[in-house]
């Protein structure tokens, strides 16, 4: 390996001989390396840091102490590079042990990333966060003063993905007047996907909350220009939308115009006193609304009788022209 000259810098300051700083950059850089990782797993494991003061020289398999930071720059490639083969091991580790709390890695940038993490593993993960307090604390945090916190990007799979055992999966907590504590956004071309959705076994797929006086707890808004649905809800067996109220709060509040594929209008024929209209999930038990669309002199409506699969309207008369019935039917 060749030497580098004795004027040379390395990005390190040393206090030692001239004939002990020609080392190449390569193996000052992998020495540093070497220390780094090792410094960490000698604090977890309890071993006592070698003795050494500032300015010494940093060897490979050595644990230092020092009471001034240690600088590695570089104009050009990465400025501190770790690599290990051990499973359990770490490239590059970082350990806090102020008793505030402080940061064991830290990664900032001036155009760029601060921290990036990526990996070639299936199922593996490219930056990974835990917290192990007994009290709680936090795997992974992102702040940001005019941009995203946390900002997750997939090609094929999920952009960001929250699991937890007892607690919340992905939680999002704003106090901007207008904001969100979380958002999802689908920018999907066709038919387009889903900003935001929520699943759940034997729970609730997506709940929503609030205290604050005449707010909802669940909104959704339709801004399309041809038209397109606020809030959705379907179900195969169950009830798509489900509307409560345990005081004296309303349980359903429309503004607007309100459609029902159980309601329409069916006409009695002239000459005729009844009409049979067939309607598909009507039941002996069900309740069949009609009242009629025009008025002819000593024609009323009797009855509308609910049966199954059809109701049977019913005048007191033989309609004397065409009689229109607007019908509504629940259950």
């Amino acid at each position: 390996m060749s030497q580098e000259p004795d004027t040379a810098s390395s990005g390190m300051t040393s206090q030692q001989p001239a004939t002990d700083r020609r080392h190449s950059r390569r193996a000052l850089f992998a020495g540093a390396v070497g220390a780094g990782v090792g410094a960490a797993a000698a604090m977890v494991a309890g071993a006592q840091p070698a003795s050494a003061a500032n300015g010494d020289t940093v060897t490979v398999g050595g644990s230092f102490t020092g009471t001034a930071t240690t600088s590695i720059s570089t104009s050009g490639g990465t400025g501190l590079a770790g690599t290990t083969s051990d499973a359990s091991g770490a490239g590059i580790s970082g350990l806090d042990t102020s008793s505030g709390g402080g940061t064991g890695v830290s990664g900032a940038s001036t155009n760029g990333t601060g921290v990036q993490g990526s990996t070639t593993g299936n199922g593996q993960i490219g930056v990974s966060g835990l917290d192990v307090s007994s009290g709680g604390g936090t795997g992974v945090h992102g702040e940001s003063n005019n941009g995203s916190g946390v900002n997750g990007h997939s090609t094929k799979s999920f952009g960001v993905s929250g699991d937890s055992t007892k607690g919340t999966g992905v939680q999002g907590t704003t106090s901007g007047t207008g904001q969100a504590g979380v958002a999802g956004f689908d920018t999907s071309s066709g038919l387009g996907g889903t900003g935001v959705r929520g699943d759940s076994t034997n729970g609730t797929g997506v709940q929503g909350s609030t205290t604050g006086n005449g707010q909802a707890g669940v909104s959704g808004t339709d801004a399309s220009s041809g038209g397109g649905t606020g809030v959705s809800g379907t179900t195969t067996h169950g009830t798509g939308v489900s509307a409560a109220s345990s005081g004296s709060g309303t349980a359903l509040d429309v503004f607007g115009k309100v459609t029902f594929s159980s309601s329409g209008t069916a006409t009695v024929a002239t000459g005729k006193a009844s009409l049979t209209v067939s309607h598909g999930g009507t039941t002996p038990s069900s309740l069949v609304l009609a009242t009629l669309q025009k008025v002819q002199s000593g024609v009323t409506l009797a009855a509308a009788v609910p049966g199954t699969g059809s109701f049977t309207i019913h005048l007191t008369r033989a309609a004397t022209a065409p009689l229109p019935v607007a019908w509504f039917v629940i259950g």
